[in-house]
């Protein structure tokens, strides 16, 4: 299964049920370590293993003024990971045996694999 990864930290909210799906997003509210996360999949095949994975920091929501950080899970879509890649990023030499590619771009790195996206 291919999926792409996107956390990104946002000042405002952020209405990601415009992303197309079906039925909409797997919406997890979490407070990790004080951090409030809101993340959204896309993928219902991950919603098991995601809600076991990090039920034990879901919430049911966080206090006022708490501003969260938006991470969204998605189908892997080659198109879309390389629009997020700056286009000043330089390709480091790939190793025989890996199967993922890294860029930087001054001190910004990508780490980029097909088989599960961007990080």
């Amino acid at each position: 299964m291919n999926a792409a990864i996107d956390l990104h930290a946002e000042r405002f909210a952020r209405d990601t049920d415009s992303i197309d799906s079906p039925s909409g997003p797997t919406r997890l509210k979490l407070a990790l370590h004080g951090a409030a996360i809101q993340l959204d999949n896309f993928l219902p095949q991950l919603d098991a293993p995601l809600r076991r994975l990090l039920g034990t920091f879901s919430v049911p929501g966080w206090p006022d003024g708490f501003a969260p950080v938006h991470g969204t899970v998605r189908p892997y879509d080659h198109a879309e990971v390389m629009r997020h890649l700056s286009p000043a990023a330089r390709a480091w030499p790939r190793h025989a045996i890996d199967l993922s590619d890294v860029y930087q771009d001054g001190a910004r790195f990508w780490l980029v694999d097909d088989r599960w996206g961007m990080a």
